[in-house]
């Protein structure tokens, strides 16, 4: 999606700043693509989404409103077209719409949980912040803490010397202190 994006920027900026006379299959080519990897990609997400996030005691409300918020901002970005194609060109709107398609695609790469393979009662947790011992810890991790905690003789601890010991982080320069250190020199 980015990637028509851009291309319709590229192409628009080609026909309308620089003059040049592109070819009439490009808008159409990325608008294809544009309709194909939204409709395997983004199109779907919020609704297979909404299934997944709200607890099943909310989910028919919740699911009500985050439809109705969907659907408004597909309205603002309608509406708003016109005003920011005046406003930054024909070029400028696709550019300004890839770049925050890349922001949202940054976004659910670093801060949305794959889900996958879990339950619902298992995301419900994950989302509320319960702790799955079994399916999220290391078991070795929790027999040590028993053995550690509760004294359990069924179970040894490694010996000390074989234990990694975490060195303290050095101190790192700022990224400007040579700026700094060149100013007070001066």
């Amino acid at each position: 999606m980015i990637v028509s994006l851009l291309c319709f920027g590229g192409y628009f900026f080609a026909k309308d700043v620089s003059e040049l006379d592109p070819p009439g299959w490009i808008p159409l080519v990325a608008l294809m693509v544009y309709v194909v990897s939204f409709s395997v990609g983004y199109g779907p997400i919020p609704w297979l989404m909404m299934g997944e996030i709200f607890p099943g005691r909310i989910r028919g409300a919740a699911a009500s409103v985050s439809t109705a918020f969907n659907w408004s901002c597909t309205f603002v970005v309608t509406k708003t077209f016109m005003d920011l194609q005046a406003a930054l060109g024909a070029h400028g709107v696709f550019w300004l719409f890839a770049a925050v398609l890349l922001a949202s695609t940054a976004f659910t790469f670093f801060f949305v949980p794959e889900t996958r393979g879990k339950t619902l009662e298992d995301i419900e947790r994950l989302y509320t912040g319960e702790v799955i011992v079994k399916k999220y810890f290391n078991m070795g991790i929790l027999k040590i803490m028993s053995v550690y905690f509760l004294g359990n003789p069924s179970y040894s601890l490694p010996d000390p010397q074989r234990i990694p010991r975490l060195q303290p982080r050095q101190p790192q320069a700022h990224a400007l202190s040579h700026i700094v250190k060149a100013q007070s020199f001066i």
